[in-house]
Order: structure tokens, then sequence, then C-alpha cells
């Protein structure tokens, strides 16, 4: 709970602050929310590590994810740039599309995901 209070305050304080600048406007109101949001994963994270002793991989879970999305936002914004005019709902989920191929694909070929993961999932049944 405390985590998420302060999360949530410093949601409140980055809209105040960062929106009210006039070349941020709603953009700093989405990087508050990000950075409010990010304080309560990681907190979460930090605490539930400490409390638990869990040990995590985090070039496996944090590091090659990131580097897979910043790969995918290089792809898509190159195809952005190409396809900008007056982009209609079609290409934008073609676009959408394409970032998600991208980063799945770069998540394979890091290692993230295994083909063997892709079979075991394949292979699950409803449990309803």
């Amino acid at each position: 709970f405390i985590n998420v209070f302060i999360g949530t305050l410093i949601s409140l304080g980055g809209i105040y602050w960062l929106t009210s600048i006039p070349h941020l406007g709603i953009k700093g109101t989405a990087m508050a929310v990000i950075l409010g949001s990010a304080y309560i994963a990681l907190s979460n994270c930090f605490y539930l590590f400490k409390l638990t002793g869990l040990q995590i991989n985090w070039m496996q879970l944090v590091i090659k994810p990131i580097i897979a999305g910043g790969g995918m936002a290089l792809v898509l914004n190159y195809l952005f740039i190409y396809n900008s005019t007056n982009l209609d709902w079609g290409q934008l989920f073609t676009l959408i599309l394409i970032g998600l191929l991208v980063y799945f694909i770069l998540l394979l070929l890091m290692g993230v995901i295994k083909f063997s993961h892709l079979i075991f999932i394949s292979k699950q049944k409803p449990r309803f």
C-alpha cells in the first residue's frame, strides 16, 4: 500500500509539474504516469526480493526485453517516418502488428523466448 501511495504521489506531482510545461503538455502527463508506475513496480519488486530472497536474472528478464523494445522502436520509427502522412486505422493496425512481430522475433533471437516454451504453451488445454 505504501508503495502505491508514494507512486500515486509521484504521478500526481509529475502531472502537475510536467503537464504545465508548454512543450510537454500531454506528453508530460504520460511521462508522469509512467514514472509513478515504474516506481510502484520497482519498489514492489525490491521488497518482494528482500522478503523472499528471490533472485532474478536481470539480463534475461529486464535488459534483453528493453533491447528488443528499442529494436522494435527503431523499426517502427523508420516505418512511421515514411508512412506518416495521414495514417488510416488499417495502416496504424498494420504498424502495430509489425511492431509486435519485430519484438517477438527479437526476443526469440536473444533467447528470452525459446521454441520449447512455445511448444509447451501450444500443448496446454483450457482449464474450464
